[in-house]
């Protein structure tokens, strides 16, 4: 019977912990090969591959080690199973990207909600991967494929703990790259890419105490980077975002009656040539955007659409607009009685916005607005997604716009207000429609349409 494998390549115990929060972890490793997978790119790895994961597990945790090859894997038959099923303190490692690659096999026609994932209803920590490419093999294969999915079950109270994802890239899948899902607690993705993927590259749907840090989005169909559902305590740093078919980051709640992403931090990065905006904030709360670069998108550079204290601070949001006319940055309301629209919004320096002859913010007025000065102080709420904790904090506002504070305490219609702000700067009003119609025509580099890029909202899923 093979057992854990002396043998280490650049795969060392040292480095399997892959920093799983406070967990020191230092597993044996389990060689596939020896438990007969091969890595050729013709043979079917998948039950070898999985059986050194089962060994894994049973002796208490270990790192499945793929050697450099291309190793084929086939569904299991369930969409919920996937191909390969990470287990409690069970880690999945190769040689590194390009070099360890785990590829769908050809005319596989089954929907796989994740090729390598976490199993649906059990509450799984302590697990990851890292050095390696999955490969969705999407040319050649039928039915919607994620790439890495991860999760308990949408709507209860259990959660997945402790995951890292370190220097992975995901590719031609036809649905998600990467898709940790509700609810998992204390997620790392760093150094890894996701591109050419049917939906969204990176998403973050209902994640607690996580990070995305140093990641890179491209050429995927719609968003790169999608923070949706209930998603809190969350940090984004140096990620960057550009060709995918929708906006380079979207944070929104998403279509249903759900608790808003709230307590996000977004720092530095660059947004740029996505075929919508380069920022979206829909029916969010609670966020910063920080010392981010934001240009060359097809629409606005940041479009918030129905949010609460919202902060923009020292970004470089310049030359937007490429698709039509739209300012650097549009605010606009929602029409949702569940939600608050467009409070407590702070802007500041937004550099280089070159389009003199667009104007370069829009503030629709609605209700009351009310701009303070130097002294101002705004309100900042920072709750989770069950609202159970408030503080405050002073703001400084300067530079560009020198102090605006922007607090809307009633509702009207978005068009309505759009229009009487912009009929003063004589300008066309940037309704919905001429976003959907940016959407309709935008197309990937290889000539894919988009479908459903505007808003990108999408429901929990069951598996």
């Amino acid at each position: 019977m093979p057992t854990a494998s002396a043998s280490r390549s650049p795969w060392t115990a040292t480095s399997a912990a892959l920093d799983s929060g406070n967990v020191i972890f230092e597993p044996a490793v389990f060689n596939a090969k020896d438990f007969g997978a091969l890595g050729d790119g013709a043979s079917d790895d998948r039950p070898a591959i999985q059986a050194a994961i089962d060994a894994a597990y049973a002796a208490g945790g270990g790192t499945v080690y793929l050697p450099a090859g291309e190793y084929r894997v086939s569904p299991t038959g369930e969409p919920g199973d996937g191909c390969l099923m990470l287990k409690d303190g069970v880690y999945l490692a190769g040689d590194g990207i390009g070099e360890t690659v785990i590829k769908l096999i050809d005319g596989s026609d089954q929907k796989i909600t994740g090729m390598v994932r976490s199993a649906y209803g059990e509450e799984t920590s302590n697990f990851g991967m890292s050095d390696l490419t999955l490969d969705g093999n999407r040319d050649n294969t039928s039915g919607k494929v994620d790439g890495w999915f991860n999760g308990y079950i949408p709507g209860q109270d259990g959660a997945d703990r402790n995951v890292t994802i370190e220097r992975v890239e995901i590719r031609e899948m036809s649905g998600y790259g990467f898709d940790p899902h509700e609810q998992t607690i204390n997620l790392t993705i760093r150094d890894s890419v996701a591109h050419d993927n049917g939906l969204d590259g990176f998403v973050a749907d209902y994640l607690v105490d996580s990070v995305f840090e140093n990641n890179v989005a491209y050429n995927n169909d719609r968003h790169g980077f999608n923070i949706v559902t209930s998603t809190y305590d969350f940090v984004m740093t140096n990620n960057v975002a550009y060709g995918n078919g929708g906006a380079g980051l979207t944070i929104q709640r998403g279509s249903e009656d759900l608790a808003q992403p709230t307590d996000i931090l977004i720092d530095g990065g660059a947004y740029y040539d996505n075929a919508l905006e380069g920022v979206l904030f829909k029916m969010t709360n609670n966020v910063t955007l920080q010392n981010a670069e934001i240009y060359g998108n097809g629409s606005s550079g940041v479009r918030l659409y129905g949010t609460e204290d919202v902060q923009i601070l020292d970004n470089q949001i310049h030359d937007n607009s490429q698709n039509g006319t739209y300012p650097e940055v549009l605010l606009q309301a929602f029409d949702d009685s569940q939600v608050p629209t467009d409070r407590g919004l702070v802007v500041r320096d937004l550099l280089n916005c070159h389009r003199s002859e667009r104007p370069s913010l829009i503030l629709p007025p609605f209700g009351q607005r009310q701009l303070c000065g130097a002294r101002a102080r705004r309100r900042q709420r920072l709750h989770h997604a069950r609202g159970q904790r408030h503080q405050r904090r002073p703001g400084r506002l300067g530079a560009a716009f020198r102090s605006l504070l922007v607090r809307r305490r009633a509702k009207c219609s978005r068009t309505d207000g759009e229009a009487t702000l912009l009929a003063a700067a004589g300008r066309g009003v940037p309704t919905t429609s001429s976003y959907a119609d940016a959407a309709t025509s935008a197309r990937r580099g290889g000539g894919r349409p988009v479908d459903d890029v505007l808003d990108g909202e999408r429901g929990a899923q069951t598996t």
